[in-house]
């Protein structure tokens, strides 16, 4: 049976810095669960107290009934996957993954089993007799994983193990070892600073920022209702317009911008009120995109439609990314004005392709995809 990770108000200072600041986390049992944030952020700090090469200056950690806080590594039976993969160059795979086997004095014939069926979990088998310098750099991140499984841990870690492969490796490497994962039903702790690796292979992910744990959840829920700023703009790309309440009803605000007046939905949460003053997230992916001459994009009747001209493009083969600049909003004569203001990230799937800069253009955003995050001055 899989192994829940509680952690409660753990904390760890260096000096005046603090690493971790009192986080609290309930990691399902059988989870792949990602730290995620920018480097400094205390991620790495927290995997370290868990897997207990760092002692917490104070909080706790248990797995499962047992309070493993202060039990020194060998005796909480983690299993590691490092950034450096950390393996014996003069031994064979088998000899590398069969090593914390041997040093817990597993029978032989158990030592073998176990072997190969760790070897063969990460499609290893045929490479079995190979040297580590055999071995491609996607080859040998599958036998240090293969050799953190053997053990049969009650805990997974893996602190960036994907970092020192190329962009097309890791793509393959995400799949991998999350179907090891969840063949072995394992609980996973991972940390990565790599969005899109998180947001393709967790169960869940908490961020972490300044050593605070700034909000956690199912991938989804952070992409779609980030909780702050710092999240919209962490996870992926986004928009950030400022904006007033206008006016507050039951499912939706009515939101004065620059760009017009906008409506979002608004999910279960804090109470708005009208004259508060927000910022605006708006995925690029999420707004619908035409030249003038084409379909307007907007259905009618609906709000959100938004007009000017195409300012650039950066053509990515299967993604174009444009710079929209649009029109001001009747009335609005803002003291300074800021071109970002009335700027618009845009992402087009499937582009026809390159277009002339300043063609006029529509744009729609559903007011589902209008996230209304703390304001930020």
């Amino acid at each position: 049976m899989s192994t829940p990770v509680t952690i409660r108000n753990l904390r760890k200072h260096f000096g005046p810095t603090r690493a971790v600041d009192g986080i609290t986390l309930d990691i399902p049992g059988g989870d792949l669960f990602f730290l995620l944030g920018p480097s400094g952020c205390g991620k790495t700090t927290l995997l370290r107290m868990i897997a207990g090469f760092t002692e917490p200056d104070g909080g706790s950690i248990s797995f499962g009934e047992q309070d493993v806080t202060h039990l020194p590594p060998n005796e909480r039976n983690t299993g590691m996957v490092f950034q450096g993969y950390a393996l014996w160059p003069h031994m064979t795979v088998r000899g590398n993954v069969a090593f914390g086997l041997e040093v817990r004095k597993v029978p032989k014939k158990m030592l073998r089993q176990r072997v190969d069926q760790a070897l063969g979990a990460v499609q290893l088998t045929k490479k079995a007799d190979r040297k580590i310098n055999q071995l491609s750099g996607g080859q040998q991140q599958r036998v240090a994983l293969a050799r953190a499984l053997v053990i049969q841990p009650t805990v997974l870690l893996l602190d960036e193990p994907l970092s020192n492969l190329d962009a097309k490796l890791r793509l393959t490497m995400r799949a991998n070892i999350r179907q090891v994962c969840k063949q072995a039903s394992i609980t996973a702790l991972y940390v990565t600073h790599d969005q899109d690796e998180a947001l393709s292979m967790a169960d869940g992910i908490a961020v972490l920022n300044h050593g605070k744990l700034v909000q956690s959840g199912p991938p989804r829920t952070l992409y779609k209702q980030p909780a702050s700023r710092f999240v919209a703009d962490f996870l992926g790309d986004s928009n950030f317009i400022a904006a007033k309440v206008a006016a507050v009803h039951p499912n939706h605000l009515q939101l004065d911008s620059p760009l017009g007046p906008l409506h979002a939905t608004t999910p279960p949460g804090p109470a708005f009120r009208p004259g508060q003053t927000v910022a605006c997230s708006i995925r690029p992916e999420a707004v619908r995109f035409a030249r003038q001459g084409q379909a307007d994009p907007a259905p009618e009747g609906q709000p959100n439609r938004l007009t000017g001209r195409l300012l650039n493009t950066v053509y990515l083969g299967q993604i174009a990314q444009h710079r929209l600049s649009l029109a001001p909003a009747a009335g609005q004569t803002p003291t300074r004005p800021n071109p970002d203001d009335l700027a618009l990230r845009v992402c087009e799937l499937n582009p026809p392709g390159l277009d002339a800069p300043n063609c006029p253009v529509w744009a729609w955003v559903h007011p589902d995809d209008v996230v209304i995050v703390p304001h930020r001055p």
